[in-house]
């Protein structure tokens, strides 16, 4: 995959597209510091990824990007609460009485407050793509990458995702990438990246 000199700005939000195979997931593990690339560099808020170390970039990824991955990886054992509470526990924010009242907030405000004790085994696919976010919110990160959040998901649900995602960015000034191949999600982005076979077309 070779891609020419590319800026995002703050606040900005942008649709990565292209097929299968295009290197969109390539692209946002290359953007979280998760693989380095084999040639150039990347520059995320002054901090230059290339030059850091694995540890160096696990905690800052862990503080500064809300990463939701086509896996969701929640904890099995942890209830949807504690789950999104491992978010906030990874970035080194004290899980105070303020932290869980918001993770309750979060989870009213997505429609699970009866549901904040329920294991990811009780949870419809949707619950769990929403407690997932929920875990990459809470730490109020400046930036976040989102990898097909809304694949496999029924159109109401997929809609509701997106709606979280964006008027998060839009509330907290957040930059939002998000990679689909759906056109209804695609249409909601003024700004995209378009990945075919690896060539990169930014507009």
């Amino acid at each position: 995959m070779t891609l020419p000199k590319l800026e995002i700005a703050d606040a900005e939000q942008w649709a990565l597209v292209g097929p299968s195979g295009s290197g969109k997931s390539t692209l946002l593990h290359i953007l979280s510091g998760l693989t380095k690339p084999t040639t150039g560099s990347v520059s995320i808020d002054g901090v230059k990824l290339n030059d850091q170390s694995p540890e160096f970039l696990s905690n800052w990824r862990g503080k500064n990007i809300g990463y939701v991955l086509q896996t969701l990886s929640l904890l099995p054992s942890l209830s949807a609460f504690d789950n999104i509470l491992t978010g906030a526990y990874f970035a080194g924010i004290k899980l105070t009485d303020k932290v869980k009242n918001e993770v309750k907030d979060m989870l009213s405000n997505m429609g699970l407050a009866n549901m904040g004790h329920k294991k990811p085994a009780q949870l419809s696919q949707g619950q769990q793509q929403r407690v997932a976010i929920a875990r990459s919110l809470i730490k109020k990160p400046k930036l976040i990458l989102a990898d097909e959040p809304s694949a496999s998901l029924d159109r109401e649900t997929s809609s509701n995702i997106m709606d979280m995602l964006i008027n998060y960015a839009n509330a907290n000034g957040a930059t939002l990438l998000i990679s689909t191949h759906d056109p209804e999600i695609r249409s909601r982005f003024n700004k995209e990246i378009s990945l075919t076979h690896g060539v990169q077309h930014a507009e």
